[in-house]
């Protein structure tokens, strides 16, 4: 029998649709190889994807393993993931994205050639229910700030953890993912993903990002919207200083307010340098500008209670 070196791991939670989607697109690339296996984790779904999980697991024993994680939050359905898998690398999928068709061999020629301990691939959209008009491609992909062509070590920054590759000694190193941070049900949150790679890197692991890893991730209309902006870089900002494992002080949040507003103009002044492959809207200034005075305002307030609660 062939020892598994590489486990993918799908969380879910009430999307059988998308994870219908996913599996046809990953089952023709886990039949290609011998040392990979699925588990698919279950995070109290409560419409029918246990159905459609445990029936298609069955019909494809040799590909997948089925798991029920009863604590709700993304941080747990991953370290269930973590605890039942065999592979010595660990891959976690987004269950509403689907891979390229040369996902699963670029992550293992990435595994072979590069000595990364933990890399991230690119997420491209995937605008299922159409596309508003004013909307960019690049709101909707890591690679707007990840701008690397080829196979780089990340050295300050983080990668994405919906399309993430992880050695089991390092999340075994940082105990796995923060179950106090993330996305809880249908709460938007934040930082567990971050703190994971910025206490490894601490550690002296070695990040990496391989622009070739790629996977097409759904941008819904409602993650078209300007609320949806403000709404994002609220839940950012307020997971900043847990995701860096960083307390709060008095002179970090005045260097905050100093800067609030050169950040946010700053911000204004990029939206408005013209683009030669995109015609102008005025929401291409107003959503990534008021995503980032929700963000610099949230890091804020989020810090000075924090700084409050720390002194009482």
């Amino acid at each position: 029998m062939v020892a598994i070196n590489l486990s993918i791991v799908v969380c879910t939670y009430n999307r059988k649709w998308f994870l219908e989607n996913l599996l046809e697109h990953l089952s023709c690339q886990l039949k290609t190889t011998k040392d990979c296996e699925l588990l698919i984790i279950d995070n109290n779904s409560s419409d029918d994807t246990e159905t459609f999980a445990r029936d298609w697991v069955a019909k494809n024993r040799c590909l997948a393993k089925y798991h029920i994680e009863p604590m709700q939050g993304l941080s747990y359905a991953r370290n269930k993931g973590l605890s039942e898998a065999q592979g010595q690398w660990i891959v976690y999928l987004d269950d509403d994205a689907y891979p390229s068709k040369n996902w699963l061999s670029q992550i293992q020629h990435t595994i072979r050639e590069r000595d990364y301990d933990a890399f991230g691939g690119a997420y491209l959209p995937w605008y299922r229910d159409g596309k508003v008009h004013w909307y960019r491609d690049s709101y909707g992909s890591n690679t707007s700030w990840l701008t690397f062509k080829s196979p780089s070590i990340l050295t300050d920054q983080c990668f994405s953890g919906g399309n993430a590759v992880y050695r089991r000694k390092l999340l075994e190193s940082t105990k796995g993912f923060p179950t106090q941070m993330g996305m809880h049900g249908h709460s938007v949150a934040y930082g567990e993903e971050n703190y994971v790679q910025e206490t490894a890197r601490r550690q002296g692991f070695i990040l990496g990002f391989d622009p070739n890893v790629i996977i097409y991730h759904y941008v819904g209309l409602k993650k078209q919207t300007l609320s949806w902006f403000w709404q994002q870089g609220k839940a950012v900002g307020r997971d900043y200083w847990s995701s860096q494992d960083r307390e709060p002080t008095i002179s970090a949040l005045l260097v905050l307010a100093l800067l609030f507003i050169p950040v946010c103009l700053k911000k204004t002044l990029i939206t408005l340098q013209k683009n030669p492959e995109a015609p102008y809207y005025w929401q291409n200034t107003v959503a990534p500008v008021l995503r980032e005075i929700a963000l610099q305002t949230s890091k804020f307030l989020s810090g000075v209670t924090q700084l409050i609660q720390s002194r009482r």
